[in-house]
């Protein structure tokens, strides 16, 4: 992927991709959640500039509609071998972020 794409139709599970150009060798991935209310073809201008550094970008759907799918969708971003930047070795991922630090009044 070059430039925008969807990845899967429904909305609520959508995921954008850009993928850096063929003569440029692939230095990492960055995985974006679209805020609230967006959806991933806003990223387009970010994912486009980022992508021709040689990143492989990829854009999640608003997770406030579907929170589950958007976690879901993150980690199969997360073990995609396709992917660079992933740490060598590392198999499987959390099934929950960690907890928040909480706060001291």
């Amino acid at each position: 992927m070059t430039s925008f794409q969807v990845v899967q139709d429904a909305p609520a599970n959508a995921v954008a991709g850009w993928d850096n150009p063929q003569p440029v060798a692939p230095r990492g991935t960055v995985i974006l959640v679209a805020g609230r209310g967006e959806h991933p073809g806003v990223y387009e201008r970010f994912g486009t500039r980022i992508a021709a550094d040689g990143y492989k970008v990829r854009v999640v759907a608003d997770a406030t509609s579907d929170e589950d799918g958007a976690r879901a969708r993150v980690r199969e971003l997360l073990d995609d071998p396709d992917l660079p930047g992933r740490t060598p070795g590392r198999t499987s991922w959390p099934s929950a972020p960690p907890a928040p630090p909480t706060s001291r009044g």
